[in-house]
């Protein structure tokens, strides 16, 4: 049985101007950006429920007023917990499920909901990243960086967040920049496995008021759990760089264009089928005869221009992005065993593009609207080699795809006055907004004769 030891040191580094983060400060760029339709909020759960701003309808709105199921983690929340991954963050959200076998699969479900995951699959929950859709769930492996909050929507969401949203749909809202001049990091070991996590970000403004900036980056590297003793190696080794850097310019008054880029670099190991000896001995290990390293680069851009129109009472949100995602498999055990009969090689590209236009408008003090068009163009190309080592056999295999999407969503919100949240405030309400009875009819209605029972 092999001894668990287990050696963890966190070291958290925050320097930034003493700023409130609640949604009702409007005196800073930021205020002005999470009252903005679609646009990250950046307010944090502080002293309640009325104090969570969530972006779930694609606006800014506290979590009572949302009429759905959803689940709101902040992220300093996630830190103190040590939760380094949207996958791991599946433990604090009721009904969300969401497992991994490799560094390019998952396996998501909402109440029960959702599909396999591969690369050329889509999910059946959708996964959104400042509310830009993600076609791949990849990303839930790798470690969050510089996040505001993780919402978790319940239910199917396809109105207003589109295709892939039958069982529901995560959103993740990474920190926006502000004038607060603000540095964090953090660094993270543990055993037996060696893991590693580090990371850091480093946001201010460059014109106060006009242009503000953020840079982050991350490192995480373990060397697993699942030994390969046939090649005396590690059978799960993972690492992963990440980058990325959000720029905020505000050239006028209530005019917000957001730019953000990343770059993740993620090396890993294909579907490492293990074997366990025994009931009581926890070590695992992989008869592979071949390291079956996989690694992917993901890299992409979006952009997001909000703009009112104050002749309609509406603002109006455009949003453009583009992500790009390279695998290679330089080579893998093709018959999962100690033998070698078959080796396999493969590479996968995506590329997607999208655009979406949003209008909300305020209708009256109770009723609002948005409409919307949306747009994308996604992609694929995928190469398999399989070789059939003692008879010297080669297949190989190409596919490519391409996929467009058009919708035009929209939707009316109705917020019930005071009146119709209580029957006792109703039934108030009523009563008082009815006229008084006159004597002359209390007298009338006591005048009138009651009919007398008859007899058969």
């Amino acid at each position: 049985m092999r001894l668990r030891t287990l050696l963890a040191a966190s070291t958290a580094v925050v320097l930034a101007l003493p700023v409130p983060s609640w949604a009702q400060v409007a005196d800073t760029p930021d205020a002005t950006a999470s009252t903005s339709p679609g646009q990250a909020a950046s307010a944090a759960p502080q002293t309640g429920d009325q104090d969570i701003v969530v972006t779930a309808r694609k606006r800014a709105e506290t979590l009572l007023d949302v009429p759905i199921a959803a689940t709101a983690i902040s992220g300093n929340t996630l830190t103190e917990r040590g939760i380094n991954s949207v996958r791991e963050a599946a433990a604090l959200t009721p009904g969300l499920n969401i497992a991994s076998d490799g560094a390019g699969r998952a396996f998501v479900s909402i109440r029960g909901v959702g599909v396999t995951l591969v690369q050329s699959v889509q999910p059946g929950v959708g996964l959104f990243i400042n509310g830009i859709y993600q076609p791949n769930t990849s990303y839930l492996n790798n470690p969050l960086l510089d996040i505001d909050r993780i919402e978790v929507l319940r239910g199917p969401q396809g109105t207003l967040y589109g295709k892939n949203t039958l069982g529901g749909a995560i959103n993740v809202i990474t920190r926006q920049p502000s004038n607060a001049v603000e540095a964090r990091g953090n660094l993270s070991f543990a055993g037996p496995d060696d893991s590693i996590l580090a990371s850091a970000s480093v946001s201010g403004p460059i014109i106060r008021d006009k242009l503000q900036v953020r840079i982050a980056a991350g490192h995480r590297q373990q060397d697993g759990f699942l030994r390969n003793p046939l090649l005396g190696t590690d059978a799960s080794p993972f690492k992963t760089d990440s980058l990325n850097g959000t720029i905020r310019f505000a050239p006028v008054d209530d005019i917000v264009l957001t730019v953000n880029g990343y770059y993740d670099w993620v090396k890993g190991a294909n579907t490492p089928y293990a074997r366990v000896t025994g009931p009581t001995d926890y070590s695992r290990n992989v008869q592979f005869n071949a390291l079956s390293r996989v690694e992917y680069r993901y890299r992409g851009v979006n952009a997001r221009l909000e703009t009112p129109i104050d002749a309609i009472n509406s603002k109006f949100t455009l949003v453009g992005s583009y992500d790009a995602r390279n695998g290679i498999s330089p080579d893998s055990d093709a018959d999962f065993g100690p033998l070698d009969i078959a080796r396999s090689a493969g590479t996968d590209k995506l590329r997607t593009k999208t655009v979406e236009a949003r209008l909300d408008t305020e209708i009256g003090s109770t009723l609002s609207s948005l409409f919307g068009l949306f747009y994308s163009r996604e992609t694929t190309g995928a190469t398999d080699t399989t070789r059939i080592v003692p008879a010297n056999l080669i297949r190989l295999t190409n596919n490519a795809t391409q996929a467009d999407t058009y919708a035009a969503f929209g939707t009316l919100f109705w917020k019930p006055t005071t009146a119709w949240k209580s029957p006792s405030a109703f039934a108030t309400t009523m009563r008082s907004a009815a006229p008084p009875a006159t004597s002359r009819s209390r007298s009338a209605r006591s005048a009138c004769p009651r009919p007398s029972p008859t007899r058969s």
